[in-house]
């Protein structure tokens, strides 16, 4: 399953294909980014803009842009605007119990930015990114079509649908 977006009409709704057991996000009114750079323990999102916000998760970096992170995920929103005590908002954070860890989480960070990645939800993939969706409070109560929906559709139409890949979900978590 495909969800594709018209780069000329970002106001374009996804259109599904079905393809096999994989579906390709889309999301939409975001800094376009050309890919992520990854370095033994650093990935930095590669765009026309310097990145402006450092997310550390384990022992791995994130150097990423604070508005894309901060519109879809209503956790990473209140850690990256929360006022210090000098009245600055914060220029990184740590983020230790991210399910999936860091490999989850670099599929979190490509969904938040629009057209220039491609986030593939996979059987393997679904069950880790769906929780790191939700603990990273990614619903469409800050942006329509959000993670949460996308990983939720992707799971009831090609997952729960076959008993192979139902089978092959639960055994990816074992």
């Amino acid at each position: 399953m495909y969800i594709e977006r018209d780069a000329d009409n970002p106001s374009r709704r996804p259109v599904f294909k079905k393809k096999g057991n994989r579906c390709i996000i889309y999301p939409e009114n975001a800094v376009v980014a050309k890919s992520i750079e990854r370095r033994v323990r650093s990935r930095s999102v590669q765009t026309n803009v310097a990145c402006d916000f450092i997310i550390q998760i384990n022992e791995t970096t994130f150097h990423v842009h604070k508005v894309p992170m901060a519109l879809r995920s209503g956790y990473i929103n209140r850690l990256a605007f929360q006022r210090t005590s000098t009245g600055e908002t914060a220029s990184g954070i740590r983020i230790d119990n991210v399910p999936g860890g860091y490999k989850i989480f670099e599929l979190v960070v490509k969904f938040c930015y629009c057209y220039g990645m491609k986030v593939e939800l996979t059987a393997p993939n679904i069950a880790p990114l769906y929780c790191a969706a939700n603990f990273l409070e990614m619903s469409d109560d800050l942006e329509a079509g959000n993670l949460i929906e996308k990983t939720e559709h992707f799971l009831s139409f090609v997952i729960f649908s076959s008993w192979k890949h139902t089978i092959r979900i639960l055994k990816s978590w074992a």
